[in-house]
């Protein structure tokens, strides 16, 4: 049974637009439409849902917005502005629901759709029976920002299910009211028999479960998408953010696969994710805000049952969109991430059917100040026999001194590791260059470390006048004086 129907209303252009996963349900221009203004003000429906009077159909949307408001990292907000004017039936919905006109009354409203019968108007014959409830939020394309948003909730199925199983709903639309789309986090466990494992399903699943009931309390992933749109004061003492790229192995951005952070030793509750290419850029990247701690990546293609109404990602909006044509396979990476709250872990890419690795590049101007490293890499996170690409860019100084060019790994305790006594000897690295004169060069190498201790290190280039002992820091200059440096860390052989 499909859990919520979403879509969005783009106002000047009459237009349904594609949802992104995780985080944003819509983009322009790569940038996410989001609430700009707070509180948003919902009005709800006079009328009874099923079983439920409307008190208590009341109640169960006043506690499903608290989901959200009550997320201490995000400033997203919304109140109850009172209830509508009607009882909202299939005799009058058109006139709070469903056209562009409805979008331009300055009313938000949550409608208790009693017996399903709005709901089999719009979406055909016995959608009562299938849909559980829908949202479609309306934005301005110019401004990029939501303007209003209207929800409607099915009556037809509180007669088989449970108050929490209904206030399940009711918060899963929210989220799309919200801006956030579904996500397909552990849907192995949706039916497993065991009524507990739904406890690790977010709430922002496109389906439901053998049992709605822990999908009514938001999950981490959840809790991240809705802070990664609205983030507040304490979202960077809270998460860290991953990010990176899909690529095939011919260099060919992945379109909709999904990207997978699961955190080591708790991989069921604190997973997160993210769709390649969620900002329709065509360039295969992605992003997700995560807990800090080390994470395993993986990615897996979209569920093929997950199309329209229940899409997760941009390009799943039918089962002929880029999404399930030559879908990635299920691929885990080898080696692990780790990030701290407040950290941006980039350039972390994965190649389907092939490698994971970490990229990190920068060009900066360097100072004469010494110790120097010339440039360095954030921490990366180094496992025995992985294969290691270095790719240097550098721009001559001013000077042009003679110096020694050493690549160097700095481990989290301070000691300072030579990549050449690391080396098999066939490798002929020591040093990388000897009496170098400082002028414009560009190389890239490939070769396997030995022995070095596994750990995060931060990785750099530095130079030494001819001779000194680059393990003292006090001999590292600044030679030359611009540089580019990229450190690949790939699977072992």
């Amino acid at each position: 049974m499909i859990r919520g129907a979403s879509g969005i209303l783009a106002l000047s252009l009459m237009c349904v637009s594609p949802a992104m996963a995780h985080g944003p349900i819509a983009i322009i221009n790569g940038e996410p439409v989001v609430w700009s203004n707070f509180p948003v003000t919902y009005n709800v429906d006079l009328g009874t849902l099923g079983i439920f009077t409307n008190e208590q159909a009341t109640e169960l949307t006043d506690n499903s917005f608290a989901a959200w408001n009550d997320v201490s990292t995000s400033s997203f907000a919304a109140v109850n502005g009172g209830h509508l004017s009607v009882d909202v039936t299939e005799m009058n919905y058109d006139q709070f629901i469903g056209s562009i006109s409805t979008f331009n009354d300055g009313i938000n409203p949550v409608v208790f759709d009693t017996d399903g019968r709005i709901i089999d108007l719009m979406f055909g014959g016995g959608a009562s029976s299938t849909v559980l409830g829908y949202a479609q939020p309306a934005f301005n394309p110019i401004e990029r920002a939501f303007i209003e948003a209207e929800v409607v909730i099915n009556g037809v199925p509180t007669t088989r299910f449970s108050p929490l199983e209904i206030m399940s709903t009711i918060v899963h639309e929210l989220g799309h009211l919200a801006g956030l789309d579904h996500t397909q986090i552990n849907g192995n466990l949706a039916f497993t028999g065991n009524r507990n494992d739904t406890a690790f399903i977010p709430t922002m699943y496109p389906t439901s479960t053998q049992n709605d009931e822990p999908l009514a309390e938001l999950n981490p992933d959840d809790m991240a998408g809705l802070t990664m749109l609205y983030p507040n004061e304490r979202a960077s003492a809270e998460f860290g953010t991953l990010k990176g790229a899909v690529n095939r192995t011919t260099g060919e951005p992945v379109l909709g696969a999904n990207v997978l952070a699961r955190m080591v030793d708790n991989e069921l509750m604190n997973a997160f994710s993210s769709v390649s290419d969620y900002r329709m850029q065509n360039t295969g990247e992605w992003e997700m805000l995560v807990f800090p701690g080390t994470y395993r990546l993986s990615i897996e293609p979209i569920n093929s049952r997950f199309v329209e109404g229940s899409s997760v990602g941009p390009y799943a909006d039918s089962a002929n969109d880029l999404s399930f044509l030559n879908p990635v396979a299920p691929q885990e990476c080898s080696q692990t991430f780790t990030v701290a709250a407040g950290e941006t872990l980039d350039g972390v890419n994965i190649v389907a059917g092939g490698e994971c690795s970490r990229n990190s590049q920068g060009d900066g101007v360097v100072t004469e100040t010494d110790p120097c490293i010339v440039m360095a890499t954030d921490r990366v996170s180094y496992l025995e026999g992985q294969t290691v690409t270095v790719s240097f860019r550098i721009i001559a100084g001013t000077r042009n001194n003679v110096v020694d060019w050493y690549w160097l790994g700095l481990a989290p305790d301070g000691l300072i590791y030579n990549m050449a006594d690391f080396l098999p000897q066939s490798e002929n690295f020591t040093p990388y260059r000897e009496n170098y004169t400082a002028t414009s060069h560009q190389e890239q190498k490939s070769f396997l470390l030995s022995g070095i201790p596994e750990g995060l290190y931060t990785w750099g280039v530095v130079f030494t006048p001819p001779g000194a002992d680059v393990l003292d820091s006090s001999t590292w200059t600044c030679e030359p004086s611009t540089t580019s440096f990229i450190f690949i860390l790939g699977q072992g052989q």
